[in-house]
């Protein structure tokens, strides 16, 4: 999915602030070092998405271990504001 043409740089939302559903504590620890590294180091926009539990970090989420990541955005239609990304 990585090399999809149809992809964006997407940040889980660890703290609930985009999508009001939160990871276990300190998920959102992990959001913002991955927000703080495309903002800061890369010079890149990214935009959250939310822990839907569709993934492989599911069973960290069930068992309270902080969980977080990327998502590229390979499946579904982007908004405008997404494409721009």
């Amino acid at each position: 999915m990585i090399a999809s043409p149809n992809y964006g740089y997407f940040v889980y939302d660890g703290s609930g602030a985009a999508f009001n559903v939160s990871g276990p504590p300190g998920s959102d620890h992990i959001e913002h070092a991955f927000r703080s590294y495309f903002r800061n180091l890369a010079g890149l926009r990214s935009a959250p998405t939310k822990l839907s539990g569709r993934s492989d970090y599911r069973p960290f989420m069930a068992a309270g271990i902080p969980c977080g990541g990327l998502f590229t955005g390979a499946e579904g239609i982007k908004t405008p504001e997404e494409a721009e990304l």
